[in-house]
């Protein structure tokens, strides 16, 4: 058990620790990253009206700014989609990890204790992550944010709950309905909460990754030759008057 124990605190604890250590080693070049694909992208935005010249003229990146990249394309789960301020950056591996961590310590740890016991543990594991998930709206889309906190209530409400299931029937005496009324409810809770996922689905992942795939094609288009014959042919010269 003790060496158990040592390994499950090295996994659970060491691996966000030391992921929450790169982040912060390497958070100027994910800025430095992230300005330079903001460049990239207004620059593509105006290609069409810039000139032959001018394109030519762009260097290729160098080796930071690929290093940037590629550590961005290899790590970008653990900051994409937070706020780049204050704990809002680290919060994947600072709240999100140590959360599953916290909640699989108590399924493991209290195996043998009552599940009255487990599930109060866990509600208290939850209710401190909504208050800290209030506090903070590390999401930088607010739907997010609302999104996130309605599951978070949706699965405090679902253990809460569940605590009248524990209930047999000889303590519920006078109330054999409980049971039933507490199961709906529990069923519709989730029912209501996948419906919310399908609808963050169609409004804002979809919207995004159809974004995404346009400024893609746009980018990969080649120039519009005909403004660039408008540039270099003769009737765009000044006439000369003789």
């Amino acid at each position: 058990m003790g060496v158990a124990g040592c390994v499950y605190l090295a996994f659970g604890l060491g691996i966000p620790a030391v992921l929450a250590a790169l982040l912060r080693t390497n958070r100027s070049r994910i800025a430095r990253s992230s300005a330079a694909t903001t460049e990239s992208s207004s620059a593509r935005c105006s290609s069409t009206s810039v000139t032959t010249q001018t394109q030519s003229s762009s260097g290729a990146p160098s080796s930071d700014d690929q290093w940037n990249r590629e550590f961005v394309t290899t790590f970008g789960f653990l900051f994409r989609g937070f706020e780049r301020t204050g704990a809002s950056f680290y919060w994947e591996v600072v709240v999100v990890m140590p959360r599953k961590v916290a909640l699989l310590t108590v399924h493991t740890l209290l195996n043998h204790a009552p599940v009255i016991v487990q599930t109060l543990s866990a509600l208290f594991i939850l209710f401190v992550i909504i208050v800290v998930h209030t506090r903070y709206q590390p999401y930088m889309n607010p739907s997010l944010d609302r999104i996130e906190s309605l599951s978070l209530v949706s699965s405090f409400s679902t253990l809460y709950f569940g605590l009248f299931l524990l209930i047999n029937d000889t303590q519920l005496g006078a109330l054999p309905w409980l049971s039933m009324t507490v199961t709906v409810l529990i069923i519709a809770m989730q029912a209501a909460m996948i419906l919310v996922f399908v609808y963050a689905l169609l409004r804002i992942v979809v919207p995004q990754q159809l974004a995404k795939a346009a400024s893609r094609v746009e980018a990969m288009r080649p120039s519009s030759p005909t403004r660039l014959r408008r540039a270099d042919s003769p009737a765009a010269a000044p006439r000369r008057r003789w």
